[in-house]
């Protein structure tokens, strides 16, 4: 069934244009794949084929998410939003049970290909803590497609932290990833929230404006803040010494130029701007 293939869903349903799928790949492929070739000593070779399918394991278990609100979920809502047309819809709901357990089981091939490439290749993996990060990202999806209120916030929150943080787990041991942790809140989480916060449903009377406009002065006062922080810091803080120095500035950096050039674009070109 081509709803169990990894990302399928994802494409056709949330980001179902070239543009948006561009943008999603520079917004959150790319900075976290440059963060994993930083932390691991493995050959760029194997990384991009094992982040490749690190994604893949991770987007089973978010779509199951995607379809669980969809087909599930919004059967008890006043309004849902419509991502399907009627054939592919009923044909989902049909077979809901089955998919499901496609996902799960590419998934748990894909933990049985990790076993068998850091046997054969001699490497480190902490597979166990990729796993346990997958199993909180499907307990918070669960939890986040049960309620509404505004305690999705908090779901949300960690539904985009778990995304990207499930993948850096693969490479590195859970006590050298908290500087990391924070850094993925800042760069990847602290936008989204704030963007998420101010739907109206939620009544916080968060105004954001523009989005392209925001994202770029987000951005912005994230690359003043690492000046006055490396300007003013005092002696050595070697926590923060990964997250500031080597990957907080480039990956700040790269984001406020991707925004900045999106928003000029949509200026000069009338370029709508892509939701990721």
């Amino acid at each position: 069934m081509k709803f169990s293939i990894p990302f399928l869903y994802y494409f056709i349903t949330r980001i179902n244009s070239i543009p948006k799928k561009v943008s999603w790949s520079i917004v959150n492929v790319f900075p976290i794949l440059w963060i994993c070739a930083m932390i691991s000593d493995i050959s760029a070779f194997l990384l991009l084929i094992l982040y490749f399918f690190g994604l893949c394991a991770m987007m089973s278990i978010y779509e199951v998410g995607y379809l669980e609100n969809d087909i599930i979920t919004t059967k008890n809502e006043k309004n849902p939003t419509k991502r399907l047309d009627d054939y592919s819809h009923n044909f989902l709901e049909k077979n809901y049970s089955k998919i499901i357990l496609l996902k799960y089981t590419i998934t748990l091939l894909i933990f049985i290909l990790f076993i068998v490439i850091m046997v054969s290749a001699n490497i480190q993996l902490y597979i166990y803590q990729f796993i346990f990060s997958l199993l909180i990202l499907r307990v918070i999806y669960l939890i986040h497609n049960k309620i509404r209120n505004k305690f999705n916030i908090l779901t949300f929150l960690g539904l985009v932290i778990f995304k990207h943080y499930s993948i850096i787990l693969l490479f590195i041991p859970f006590n050298q990833s908290l500087s990391l942790l924070l850094l993925l809140f800042i760069l990847f989480c602290g936008q989204r929230l704030i963007e998420y916060g101010s739907k109206k449903r939620f009544g916080l009377n968060i105004h954001i404006g523009n989005l392209d406009v925001f994202r770029v002065y987000y951005f912005l006062v994230c690359l003043v803040g690492y000046v006055l922080y490396f300007v003013f810091k005092k002696g050595s803080i070697q926590i923060y010494e990964l997250l500031v120095d080597d990957l907080f500035f480039p990956l700040a950096l790269y984001l406020f130029i991707f925004r900045l050039l999106l928003l000029l674009a949509g200026r000069v070109f009338g370029v709508v701007q892509a939701n990721e």
